[in-house]
């Protein structure tokens, strides 16, 4: 921008927006909290989830490593 350059390794769109505004010689727009995006909250706690992680689904693992190893014994 107007012979002047910048080399830097950040990819992110915060360090290159920061480049550019800062080649350009203008003071970026000031950020409301509305416009940042913190990803997708869950709408309810999810019920029953620890049941499944800590019960369900370690017993599946334990009773498929079983059934491997009687099948291979």
């Amino acid at each position: 921008m107007a012979g002047r350059k910048q080399v830097s390794r950040v990819t992110t769109v915060d360090g290159v927006l920061e480049a550019i505004y800062s080649l350009a010689g203008v003071a970026p727009p000031p950020e409301s909290e509305a416009d940042i995006f913190r990803g997708h909250p869950l709408p309810v706690p999810p019920r029953g989830a620890a049941t499944v992680f800590y019960g369900i689904w370690p017993a599946a693992v334990v009773a498929g490593a079983f059934l491997v190893r009687r099948r291979t014994a």
